[in-house]
């Protein structure tokens, strides 16, 4: 029966060849955008998958009176902590951070970088995993940092920092 249904198909196929080659480019042009389409979607789907409660995070967004005063995602620097207070039922945690340029001196290396300086809410609220350290006691000190892998690696040449000391200098600008 199957062989039958073969037969049938490459007969077709090749009696009507202009139609067969229209049916065949539209059925790979079709497969070709889902399959776009679906790794978009996934790619989309992992941005914040590793986020604790991704889907109870929210960001307070700013109308400026004046149109390009502002960036939209920036706001009065105590809204978070009184929002806090005032409804400790609606918001559990927040973390605010200041995006600028700094430079970083490590030993003897010194390097510009684009740095974000946050509250020590930083690990607790989107429950990052620490390679190194407690994650509970991520910020012992005032004056401790996170930081990835990779800018450990660039500036201490090793993974483990934990009890490292480097100094931050910002600078004007940022990203």
């Amino acid at each position: 029966m199957l062989k039958n249904y073969i037969t049938i198909a490459v007969r077709h196929l090749f009696g009507h060849k202009l139609f067969s080659i229209i049916t065949v480019c539209c059925l790979a042009i079709g497969i070709t955008f889902v399959l776009i389409i679906g790794l978009y979607v996934r790619n989309q789907e992992s941005v914040n998958g590793k986020i604790k409660d991704a889907g109870n995070q929210y960001m307070i967004k700013s109308r400026w009176k004046v149109k390009g005063l502002g960036l939209d995602i920036t706001t009065i620097g105590p809204l978070a902590k009184t929002m806090k207070e005032e409804y400790p039922t609606l918001v559990a945690g927040y973390y605010r951070y200041n995006p600028c340029g700094a430079v970083i001196s490590a030993g003897d290396n010194y390097f510009k970088e684009n740095v974000a300086i946050g509250d020590t809410t930083l690990v607790a609220v989107y429950g990052f995993p620490l390679l190194y350290g407690e994650s509970g006691n991520a910020f012992p000190t005032i004056s401790s940092a996170v930081i990835t892998e990779r800018v450990a690696m660039q500036w201490f040449g090793q993974k483990n920092v934990v009890g490292k000391s480097f100094g931050m200098q910002t600078t004007a600008g940022g990203f």
